[in-house]
């Protein structure tokens, strides 16, 4: 199995260094360091205060959750840290909402790239043998040690792609089906496929059906299309880059239709004006 070294990782790192100066995208990301560290902000997948708490992990009764125009918001901007890390030929492979900050004034960064590899060289995991025999729960908050040593499959089982679970090499498209677990876990409370056991897991998303939400949260059907097409089993029939993605989040019909109304409106009442 490939190794992710000092030397792989420290050119992940200035790889995003650089991808963090270029405009606009690039701010998404927090620094150009692979390494955890304490950062300000909230993290995407922290209980927020009761005033506005939402856990992106488990749907409680007493939480109340956020707008799902809130939500996309700030997967909007963490799906453009990760396009921006993309365009700097750097795969994340273990993107969650842990793994993304929100910061007081609402802007989202995208940051641990401890995991990171260049271009689409990612790691190997232990493949069928490796998921199938792990039989206990899933914690799906953190990637455990016995799953991200060296030789073992990298990442966070309920986020990771099935050619992640299947120990094949993750490239962009890997990140952007963790992205969209992600998001759906934000939209719906709950994650996509189901994890009582890795075992379990693996099968889930290796079928490629993402199970019906118990709570749609009135989450309109054409979000859900960009998730399915996000989630999707065969790599090849992902969007063809994460600015793709969330080129189509930034599509919300109803703003566009109300766009067009205030528009037209406007120019009516021009002409009339000039009539």
């Amino acid at each position: 199995c490939a190794q992710t070294t000092p030397r792989s990782r420290g050119s992940a790192a200035a790889r995003l260094l650089a991808a963090r100066r270029a405009p606009h995208r690039g701010a998404r990301l927090l620094d150009g360091d692979t390494t955890r560290r304490r950062v300000p902000g909230a993290q995407l997948g922290e209980p927020k205060p009761r005033a506005d708490r939402h856990d992106e992990h488990r749907a409680h009764g007493e939480r109340t959750p956020r707008p799902w125009r809130a939500v996309i918001e700030a997967y909007r901007q963490a799906g453009e840290g990760l396009a921006a890390a993309h365009a700097a030929e750097v795969i994340h492979r273990d993107f969650k909402p842990h793994n993304a900050i929100r910061r007081a004034d609402g802007v989202v960064k995208v940051l641990d790239f401890g995991l990171a590899r260049v271009g689409a060289a990612g790691e190997p995991g232990a493949g069928t043998h490796a998921v199938a025999a792990a039989t206990g729960p899933v914690d799906a908050n953190a990637a455990t040690p016995s799953l991200t040593r060296t030789g073992a499959i990298m990442g966070t089982p309920v986020y990771m792609a099935p050619e992640q679970h299947e120990g094949a090499l993750a490239d962009a498209r890997s990140d952007q089906f963790s992205f969209c677990v992600a998001l759906w876990e934000g939209l719906h409370g709950e994650l996509p496929f189901p994890a009582s056991s890795l075992a379990g897991l693996r099968s889930a998303v290796l079928a490629g059906r993402p199970r019906e939400p118990a709570d749609t949260r009135g989450v309109p059907g054409w979000i859900r299309s960009v998730l399915d097409r996000g989630l999707a089993r065969d790599p090849a029939a992902r969007y063809p880059s994460m600015s793709a993605l969330v080129r189509d989040l930034d599509r919300d019909p109803a703003l566009s239709r109300r766009r067009a109304l205030a528009v037209g409106t406007m120019l009516v009442v021009a002409i009339g004006a000039g009539l």
